[in-house]
């Protein structure tokens, strides 16, 4: 019998009380960064690794937010930086700084 009190209790309390919660909280729209943009971009494109079929970025790279103007990704493994060059081709620039991999378009 005392389980029902306090699971009712607790539930018509917090009830209430995230009622006024969502009435007073407003919406704010997401401002998406550069780096954001660019992780949209590449994280669905194909990547040739270990001969397995349908591989993608985002399996293997795992975006960072470190600067907003360039996208930091840090590699499940390091066999990845070889097929991600590949994958991205000519169309992006790739560096490696310090444990993250940077990826930015090409400027020409």
């Amino acid at each position: 019998m005392s389980q029902n009190k306090y699971a009712h209790k607790f539930s018509t309390n917090n009830t209430i009380e995230l009622n006024a919660e969502v009435n007073a909280t407003e919406v704010k729209e997401v401002v998406k960064t550069e780096a954001d943009k660019l992780w949209d971009r590449i994280k669905g494109l194909k990547i040739e690794m270990f001969a397995l079929p349908n591989q993608t970025i985002s399996q293997y790279c795992t975006f960072r937010q470190v600067e907003p103007s360039k996208l930091y990704i840090t590699m499940s493994c390091t066999s990845v930086l070889p097929a991600l060059e590949v994958a991205l081709g000519p169309n992006f620039t790739i560096g490696y700084v310090g444990k993250y991999i940077t990826i930015e378009p090409s400027k020409s």
